[in-house]
């Protein structure tokens, strides 16, 4: 990050990387529990200078995405004064608005999910979401974040599923209402689901 006369802490529960994009460059900043919270994003203008945005991540839609706002904008607003004046700049963050320069899309990551049915009718009664890279809690609710309009379109109960340790994995039910995560062994999360297969029109 740009060096100020200003030290600046992170809570200790929040982290920043720098990403190369194909237009610029990213500050990327992640909570342990809510996974990841917004980014600073610095890109090139054709006058020269150099455009700033703060953007917070995730679905207007999602309850979640108040949740990440709530912390990244302060961290955000602050950071951007302090980027603004290392390259120039006033440090004001109360400016207009202005839109960023023309990006190219920018990849979308693939996610792998079931949707369960039920055996009478195949209505659909549960959406599985793997969160196949997720090392924390944090990483579990970035899969939820990236799935959230599809798992309100569906509107059936929904889990993410974190990679298997020997004898379970950490589950994280999102939908209709969050759960806190628990550690279940594969026996113990079928029983769950099942349930709900069998007894859709029992």
């Amino acid at each position: 990050m740009p060096n100020t006369q200003d030290q600046f802490h992170l809570p200790p529960d929040v982290s920043f990387k720098k990403e190369r994009l194909s237009y610029g460059w990213a500050y990327v900043f992640r909570h342990a529990q809510l996974g990841e919270l917004g980014r600073i994003v610095l890109q090139g203008r054709a006058d020269g200078r150099t455009h700033l945005s703060c953007e917070v991540v995730g679905d207007p839609d999602d309850p979640m995405t108040e949740k990440r706002a709530e912390i990244f904008k302060p961290l955000g607003l602050e950071l951007a004064s302090k980027f603004d004046k290392a390259i120039g700049g006033t440090g004001s963050v109360n400016m207009p608005r202005v839109d960023p320069p023309p990006r190219p899309p920018e990849p979308q990551k693939g996610i792998a999910s079931t949707l369960m049915q039920c055996q009478t009718c195949r209505a659909n009664v549960a959406l599985l979401i793997f969160a196949d890279n997720a090392t924390d809690v944090g990483g579990l609710e970035d899969y939820a974040r990236l799935m959230h309009s599809k798992v309100a379109e569906l509107d059936v109960p929904t889990w993410v599923i974190g990679p298997p340790d020997e004898q379970a994995a950490d589950i994280l039910k999102i939908w209709p209402e969050r759960e806190s995560v628990r550690h279940l062994r594969s026996d113990e999360f079928d029983l769950i689901i099942e349930k709900l297969i069998t007894g859709h029109c029992g």
